[in-house]
């Protein structure tokens, strides 16, 4: 941009400047205060969270809004957006009903929520406030939504340089041993009204400086355009494997969800830059037909995610991240089923049905991701209920079942659930869940409770369940008792795993590898879901003992255990020998 350009922008009112300093200045300050232990005291631990979730929205939609002559209506947004959000959010913590240290993990969903409630709701807002009137013009809504994100994007890279300068400052001053800056800007006293007070400063100028980010704002579309065509033919080529490779691979990798979540999401974002959201600007021809192509086929990795989570909460039932996953792929469908129909729909001519579908599909995210704040769609109580009903229905055993998600994970719902378990003799197997309560009783943590109860697993299974759950090498083995007595009393952590998943994962194979005459086992299990470990036992003069271990992981574990499972085992002499010089044993492979 020339210097001629940049010179069209009008000077900053000293007015603004100062209006957003001191809003920004106030909001860091009441941050501080709320931290103040007589302020959380005084109003509640609830209430001082909920009223930073207000503080962090508020000042931030109405710098972002605010126009000449126009405060009244940026100030009542930002109160009208924010307010709700915060009492939504309020109303979760009493429902959650622990404090804040526990409940700090619903937090982030929260502010996710807050975020895609102000991404809606301003921008719809700010062209309201030009075109007073309704169908809101998608293009101006474009805009706006993608310059209030460079908008914030900048801002923050604005702080972060500002705390640059801050830090460099501290240390010239440390290099000659003056700490005392160092300890004031490293103060939450000075850290929150700095920053609140360096954010309004930025907003101020980058809501002056409009042509700067509308060139930002054209130039990043641009860029993104070129790579829609790049995850279109990736995700083109990926479906067209999938027939060959099969599912299992997918769920195997335990993470599946994330990655075709991110697929679909990237999909929406990428074919919006693509369309580059204004009428008469719509892509060539081939990006067109190639981006309607990715669009019909995004449902499908909506499907195959929400398959993937379905098929956890079957073995495992709900749990908030469960929830959440189901959420954002509700979210995730809703936007691709409606840009699949209007590729079938409209054909060549679907960019300009999917502007119109944007907004409607705008406010329909926000109003699924508010849900998430509200009895419908709570995540804990969701998880609650479907948890116990696992118990209840004794689908799961009392000593699988996660008694500690009930009591650490999930508020006063998984609390009250938990009373209700304890108070209801008829439960099947009641003796087991009596023994799985008072191992909950003495933890007083999450990783706490699990270290217990897998630690009285270990002393607690069936001997005669583990070994037949082993793949055998030959099918007609039967391990000698004593190597039973020693995996029993030496290995029993190794073994105890064998018998608790619905397929097998171990492997014992009579594979005479030293050439004497002790007898020796191999021992397989797999480890995780993409590593496996070989273990080399022999018998000793007095007992058996581990000689060697291998350890394979990725590809080769999977090639390896596929092996096993089709008795694909043989011992096979070495093709070249060894050279010994003294004690000391020297391979020399050609």
């Amino acid at each position: 941009m020339t210097e001629d350009r940049l010179a069209q922008d009008p000077p900053i009112p000293r007015r603004q400047l100062l209006l957003f300093a001191a809003i920004g200045l106030v909001q860091g300050v009441a941050f501080l205060a709320l931290l103040l232990d007589a302020v959380r005291s005084f109003a509640g631990e609830d209430v001082a969270l909920a009223a930073r979730m207000f503080l962090a929205m508020a000042p931030g939609l109405y710098m972002l809004t605010v126009q000449d002559g126009r405060w009244r209506a940026a100030t009542v947004f930002a109160v009208t957006v924010a307010l709700p959000v915060a009492l939504l959010y309020l109303w979760a913590e009493i429902r959650f009903g622990v404090p804040r240290a526990e409940f700090e993990e619903a937090l982030l969903p929260a502010i996710f929520a807050a975020a895609i409630i102000a991404a809606v709701s301003l921008p719809l807002f700010q062209v309201w406030l030009v075109e007073r009137r309704l169908p809101f013009p998608y293009p101006a809504f474009f805009d706006h939504a993608c310059r209030n994100v460079i908008a914030i994007a900048a801002g923050g890279l604005f702080l972060g340089v500002a705390w640059l300068l801050l830090w460099l400052w501290a240390s010239l001053f440390n290099l000659v041993n003056i700490a005392f800056f160092e300890d004031i800007f490293g103060s939450v006293g000075f850290a929150l009204p700095f920053s609140g007070l360096t954010a309004g400063l930025s907003l101020a100028v980058l809501r002056r400086h409009a042509r700067i980010l509308r060139s930002i704002h054209d130039l990043s579309l641009a860029l993104f355009a070129m790579l829609a065509p790049v995850l279109a033919v990736a995700a083109t080529l990926f479906l067209a494997v999938l027939p060959f490779t099969g599912l299992a691979p997918l769920w195997d990798t335990g993470h599946a969800t994330g990655v075709l979540l991110t697929v679909a999401f990237g999909a929406i974002f990428l074919v919006n830059a693509g369309i580059r959201g204004s009428a008469g600007r719509s892509p060539p021809r081939l990006m067109t037909v190639l981006l309607g192509v990715h669009l019909l086929l995004a449902p499908i990795f909506v499907g195959l995610a929400v398959y993937a989570t379905a098929l956890r909460v079957g073995q495992y039932g709900l749990t908030p991240d469960r929830v959440y996953a189901l959420i954002f792929a509700g979210c995730a469908g809703i936007w691709t089923i409606a840009y699949a129909y209007a590729v079938v729909r409209w054909r060549l001519a679907w960019p300009d049905a999917a502007r119109r579908y944007n907004p409607v599909l705008g406010i329909m995210t926000a109003l699924i991701v508010l849900a998430m704040l509200t009895p419908i769609l709570d995540p804990h109580a969701l998880s609650v209920r479907t948890q116990v009903d696992r118990l209840v229905s004794g689908r799961v055993a009392p000593d699988a079942f996660d008694f500690g998600l009930l009591k650490f994970k999930l508020g006063a719902p998984g609390r009250a659930a938990l009373a209700r378990i304890r108070a209801d003799d008829a439960l099947p197997e009641r003796d087991a869940i009596d023994r799985q309560l008072a191992i909950l009783d003495r933890s007083d943590k999450y990783w706490h409770w699990r270290a217990n109860a897998s630690q009285q697993r270990k002393l607690e299974f069936d001997p005669k369940q583990v070994f037949d759950s082993f793949i055998r090498w030959p099918a007609d083995l039967v391990a000698a008792q004593d190597f039973r007595d020693y995996l029993l009393s030496s290995k029993r952590g190794l073994i105890k795993v064998c018998a608790s998943k619905s397929e097998a994962i171990c492997a014992l194979l009579a594979a005479d590898l030293i050439d004497d005459s002790a007898p020796e086992y191999v021992f397989v299990r797999r480890h995780l879901r993409d590593s496996l470990r070989v273990h080399g036992f022999r018998r000793g003069t007095s007992s058996w003992y581990e000689y060697n271990h291998w350890y394979a992981r990725g590809a080769e574990a999977a090639e390896t255990w596929d092996a096993i499972k089709r008795g694909a085992v043989a011992v096979v002499a070495p093709r070249h020998r060894v050279l010994r010089l003294g004690e000391r044993i020297v391979p020399l492979p050609p």
